[in-house]
């Protein structure tokens, strides 16, 4: 890759049960491409600056050896404008990463079918019969 052209920095956001894990998937199959779902440490709901630098400097990390890097997870919705406003405020950013966010949506009554089979299945995995 020239120096002249940016890393992407994708972020996947959906209810869960709405296929970020199928997204993060696909994703890893495409050339020079880090995907993951849910990369740890999981951000909490309420905005943790420290948490969201540590998870940026593992995707910095990362774009040495990777074109896109790739994250999806639920708890991206709260950080959508503080990314992209630390992106806006900072030119090293700027000039190396184009930040893209994907969002997902299922219909509400699936997400909530497809809880209470996973919830049905991990119960009678847990406490047979």
């Amino acid at each position: 890759m020239s120096k002249n052209i940016k890393k992407k920095l994708v972020f996947g956001l959906g209810s869960g049960r709405c296929g970020t894990a199928s997204l993060a998937y696909l994703m890893s199959q495409q050339e020079s491409t880090h995907a993951s779902h849910e990369l740890f440490p999981l951000l909490p709901w309420e905005i943790d600056v420290e948490i969201l630098q540590f998870k940026w400097n593992l995707m910095n990390h990362q774009s040495h050896l990777f074109d896109v890097i790739f994250d999806a997870g639920i708890y991206y919705f709260p950080y959508v404008i503080p990314l992209i406003n630390s992106w806006k405020t900072h030119q090293y950013a700027q000039d190396r990463f184009d930040l893209r966010f994907i969002c997902l949506k299922r219909d509400r009554a699936e997400v909530v079918k497809s809880f209470l089979r996973k919830s049905e299945s991990n119960i009678n995995t847990i406490m047979p019969g």
